[in-house]
C-alpha cells in the first residue's frame, strides 16, 4: 500500500467517524471538541493506560510481601511460591526481601492466589489438618496399621509415619485423597490402598539399594578389632590388645 492509498484510508476513516454521534472517542479524533468528546476521549485514555481489570499498571508489593512470608513460615519457600505463581523466582525473591515494593497487577494476584494447597510435594506444611483427618479416622474406629496401609505403606508392620509438627505436601495429599476414597466407599478393611507405595527415602523410584558401606566412612585400613582406623592409632593410643 502506497503513502497515498494510506492516507485516502485515513481520510475516509475520518469522514465515516465524523458522521458519529457525539461522545465517542472515534468523534474526537475526527475532529470534533465538544464537551461530550472530550470527556469520551478522557475515558478512552484512562482505560487504556489504566485497565479496570489492573492489569495494565503497577500496584505495591505489600500484601505479596506479607503473604510470602506467612506461606514461608507455613513450610512453603519462595522458589515453591514462584513455581506455583508461574512468576520468575528473581522477582518473587525481590519481593519477599522488600526490595522490589512495586509490581504487575497481574503479578501480585497470581502470587496472592498461592496457598499451601499449591505447594511442592517434598514442602513441609504443617502436619495439623492431616492429623485432624486421621485422629477423626482413629476415632471412627480405624485402626493405624489399617490407616498406614491404606496411606501406601507396605512394610510387614505399617506405622502412620507422620510427624505431628509439619509434614510433606505429599503425604497431605495422601491423607485428603485417602478421607475421599473412604468417603466414597472404595477402601475395605484389611486391603491396601490404591494409591502408589510410599517412595523409601533415599532411594530414587525404581532404583536398586545402593551400597553405602564406605560413603559416610573413611576408607583407611582398619585394625583387627574393626573399631579403629589405623590413622587414628597413630595420634593416640590404640585401645585393642591387637595392636600391643
Amino acid at each position: 500500500m502506497t503513502w497515498s492509498q494510506t492516507a485516502d484510508k485515513f481520510a475516509r476513516l475520518k469522514e465515516q467517524s465524523s458522521r458519529l454521534p457525539h461522545g465517542q472517542n472515534a468523534r474526537y479524533v475526527s475532529g470534533c471538541r465538544c464537551d461530550l468528546c472530550r470527556r469520551a476521549n478522557r475515558t478512552q485514555g484512562a482505560e487504556t493506560r489504566y485497565p479496570s481489570n489492573g492489569h495494565g499498571h503497577t500496584v505495591s508489593t505489600g500484601r505479596a510481601r506479607r503473604h510470602i512470608l506467612r506461606l514461608g513460615e507455613q513450610g512453603m519457600g519462595y522458589l515453591a511460591v514462584s513455581m506455583a505463581a508461574g512468576v520468575n523466582k528473581g522477582i518473587v525473591w525481590g519481593i519477599r526481601q522488600g526490595q522490589r515494593l512495586k509490581a504487575r497487577y497481574g503479578t501480585v494476584k497470581a502470587i496472592l492466589d498461592v496457598d499451601l494447597g499449591c505447594a511442592r510435594s517434598g514442602s513441609r506444611i504443617p502436619a495439623g489438618p492431616a492429623w485432624a483427618i486421621l485422629d477423626r479416622m482413629i476415632a471412627d474406629g480405624y485402626s493405624r496399621m489399617q490407616i498406614a496401609r491404606w496411606l501406601g505403606s507396605r512394610a510387614k508392620n505399617p506405622a502412620i509415619q507422620i510427624p505431628r509438627d509439619f509434614c510433606t505436601a505429599e503425604s497431605m495429599a495422601r491423607v485428603r485423597k485417602v478421607k475421599a476414597l473412604l468417603d466414597a466407599g472404595k477402601l475395605e478393611r484389611g486391603k491396601d490402598s490404591p494409591l502408589a507405595p510410599v517412595k523409601p527415602r533415599g532411594i530414587a523410584p525404581g532404583a536398586a539399594r545402593m551400597d553405602l558401606r564406605g560413603k559416610y566412612r573413611s576408607d583407611a585400613p582398619r585394625c583387627a578389632c574393626r573399631k579403629m582406623t589405623l590413622k587414628c592409632a597413630k595420634v593416640r593410643a590404640h585401645h585393642c590388645e591387637a595392636a600391643r
